[in-house]
Protein backbone atom coordinates (compact mmCIF):
# COMPACT_ATOMS: atom_id res chain seq x y z
CA UNK A 1 0.00 0.00 0.00
CA UNK A 2 1.49 2.93 -0.62
CA UNK A 3 0.54 6.66 0.57
CA UNK A 4 -0.35 10.00 -1.17
CA UNK A 5 -0.68 13.83 0.00
CA UNK A 6 -3.60 15.10 -2.51
CA UNK A 7 -2.92 19.20 -2.53
CA UNK A 8 -5.99 20.80 -4.01
CA UNK A 9 -7.64 23.59 -5.09
CA UNK A 10 -11.10 23.89 -3.93
CA UNK A 11 -13.68 24.44 -6.30
CA UNK A 12 -17.56 25.31 -6.38
CA UNK A 13 -18.41 21.24 -7.25
CA UNK A 14 -16.63 20.34 -4.23
CA UNK A 15 -16.98 20.25 -0.78
CA UNK A 16 -13.66 21.96 0.77
CA UNK A 17 -14.86 21.69 4.68
CA UNK A 18 -16.87 18.97 4.92
CA UNK A 19 -19.07 18.22 8.14
CA UNK A 20 -18.58 14.40 7.49
CA UNK A 21 -17.04 11.81 6.01
CA UNK A 22 -20.35 10.92 3.81
CA UNK A 23 -19.62 14.52 2.13
CA UNK A 24 -16.62 13.01 0.49
CA UNK A 25 -17.77 9.18 0.06
CA UNK A 26 -17.28 8.80 -3.69
CA UNK A 27 -16.61 12.32 -4.66
CA UNK A 28 -14.56 13.09 -7.69
CA UNK A 29 -11.00 14.57 -6.23
CA UNK A 30 -8.91 15.56 -9.61
CA UNK A 31 -4.87 16.15 -8.84
CA UNK A 32 -2.09 15.88 -11.50
CA UNK A 33 0.20 13.11 -11.81
CA UNK A 34 2.19 12.31 -8.57
CA UNK A 35 5.76 13.17 -8.24
CA UNK A 36 8.09 12.68 -4.73
CA UNK A 37 9.50 14.77 -2.29
CA UNK A 38 11.67 17.59 -3.39
CA UNK A 39 15.01 16.23 -4.25
CA UNK A 40 13.20 12.43 -4.51
CA UNK A 41 13.25 9.92 -7.14
CA UNK A 42 12.00 10.24 -10.25
CA UNK A 43 9.68 7.95 -11.10
CA UNK A 44 7.18 7.19 -8.21
CA UNK A 45 4.04 4.58 -8.15
CA UNK A 46 0.31 6.18 -9.40
CA UNK A 47 -2.26 5.51 -6.62
CA UNK A 48 -3.96 2.51 -6.90
CA UNK A 49 -7.43 1.02 -5.61
CA UNK A 50 -6.78 0.46 -1.16
CA UNK A 51 -3.95 2.91 -1.45
CA UNK A 52 -4.05 5.79 1.24
CA UNK A 53 -4.41 9.62 0.17
CA UNK A 54 -4.23 12.37 2.73
CA UNK A 55 -6.24 15.52 1.46
CA UNK A 56 -4.83 18.89 2.06
CA UNK A 57 -7.26 21.78 0.89
CA UNK A 58 -5.20 24.28 -0.61
CA UNK A 59 -4.97 27.46 1.41
CA UNK A 60 -3.92 29.65 -1.46
CA UNK A 61 -6.83 27.98 -3.62
CA UNK A 62 -9.70 28.68 -1.21
CA UNK A 63 -9.07 25.74 1.99
CA UNK A 64 -8.55 25.47 4.89
CA UNK A 65 -5.32 22.78 4.89
CA UNK A 66 -5.15 19.29 6.24
CA UNK A 67 -8.49 18.11 6.24
CA UNK A 68 -8.85 14.30 6.33
CA UNK A 69 -7.56 11.43 4.76
CA UNK A 70 -9.30 7.99 2.77
CA UNK A 71 -8.67 5.21 0.84
CA UNK A 72 -8.94 5.05 -2.90
CA UNK A 73 -11.37 2.82 -4.31
CA UNK A 74 -11.44 4.31 -7.85
CA UNK A 75 -8.60 5.88 -9.88
CA UNK A 76 -8.61 6.91 -13.51
CA UNK A 77 -6.60 8.82 -15.28
CA UNK A 78 -8.14 11.44 -17.81
CA UNK A 79 -6.75 14.59 -20.02
CA UNK A 80 -8.80 17.70 -19.56
CA UNK A 81 -8.32 21.25 -20.62
CA UNK A 82 -7.00 22.83 -23.94
CA UNK A 83 -3.38 22.08 -22.45
CA UNK A 84 -4.32 18.71 -22.76
CA UNK A 85 -2.32 17.64 -19.39
CA UNK A 86 -3.11 14.71 -18.14
CA UNK A 87 -5.70 14.63 -14.86
CA UNK A 88 -6.58 11.71 -12.54
CA UNK A 89 -9.66 11.31 -10.56
CA UNK A 90 -9.80 9.93 -7.44
CA UNK A 91 -12.84 8.40 -5.28
CA UNK A 92 -12.33 7.76 -1.85
CA UNK A 93 -13.92 5.59 1.40
CA UNK A 94 -13.47 5.00 4.70
CA UNK A 95 -12.94 8.56 5.07
CA UNK A 96 -11.83 10.30 8.30
CA UNK A 97 -12.10 13.76 8.49
CA UNK A 98 -10.96 16.13 11.41
CA UNK A 99 -13.41 18.90 13.47
CA UNK A 100 -11.95 21.30 11.75
CA UNK A 101 -9.11 22.09 8.83
CA UNK A 102 -5.33 22.46 9.98
CA UNK A 103 -3.29 25.36 8.16
CA UNK A 104 -0.32 24.76 6.92
CA UNK A 105 1.64 26.55 10.11
CA UNK A 106 0.51 23.73 12.38
CA UNK A 107 2.66 21.26 10.38
CA UNK A 108 5.66 23.56 9.48
CA UNK A 109 7.69 23.30 12.82
CA UNK A 110 7.80 19.25 12.67
CA UNK A 111 9.51 19.19 9.45
CA UNK A 112 10.06 16.21 7.59
CA UNK A 113 10.80 15.39 3.45
CA UNK A 114 6.86 15.54 3.01
CA UNK A 115 6.04 18.73 5.11
CA UNK A 116 8.73 20.73 3.43
CA UNK A 117 7.88 19.61 -0.21
CA UNK A 118 4.20 20.59 0.74
CA UNK A 119 5.38 24.02 1.49
CA UNK A 120 7.83 24.91 -0.65
CA UNK A 121 5.65 23.52 -3.42
CA UNK A 122 2.17 25.84 -3.14
CA UNK A 123 0.27 24.52 -6.31
CA UNK A 124 -1.78 21.23 -6.81
CA UNK A 125 0.36 18.75 -6.22
CA UNK A 126 -0.22 14.40 -5.64
CA UNK A 127 2.67 13.82 -3.73
CA UNK A 128 4.07 10.00 -3.56
CA UNK A 129 5.60 9.21 0.09
CA UNK A 130 7.42 6.54 1.19
CA UNK A 131 7.38 4.52 4.19
CA UNK A 132 9.74 6.55 6.51
CA UNK A 133 7.67 9.41 5.40
CA UNK A 134 4.35 8.24 5.67
CA UNK A 135 5.52 7.74 9.06
CA UNK A 136 7.36 11.29 10.43
CA UNK A 137 4.25 13.08 8.68
CA UNK A 138 1.57 11.03 10.36
CA UNK A 139 3.23 11.20 13.48
CA UNK A 140 3.39 15.31 12.78
CA UNK A 141 -0.24 14.96 12.40
CA UNK A 142 -1.48 12.51 15.48
CA UNK A 143 0.70 15.24 17.74
CA UNK A 144 -1.07 18.37 15.77
CA UNK A 145 -4.44 16.71 16.14
CA UNK A 146 -3.73 15.91 19.77
CA UNK A 147 -2.60 19.46 20.41
CA UNK A 148 -5.67 21.32 18.33
CA UNK A 149 -8.30 19.00 19.19
CA UNK A 150 -7.12 16.91 22.45
CA UNK A 151 -8.43 13.56 20.64
CA UNK A 152 -6.24 10.90 19.26
CA UNK A 153 -6.07 10.49 15.53
CA UNK A 154 -4.32 6.94 15.31
CA UNK A 155 -6.67 4.89 12.86
CA UNK A 156 -5.03 5.08 9.87
CA UNK A 157 -6.64 2.86 7.70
Amino acid sequence: MATFVLKVNAHPAFTPFPNTPLEWENRQFFGPASRSVIGGPEQVPMPAVNDRVHVWINERGGGGGYTGYGKVVHYAGQTLGKIKRPTYEFRLAKIRILPAPLKGDCFWEYGGEAISSIRRYTLRQLLWINTIQAREFEAALREIVRRNFGEPFNDFV
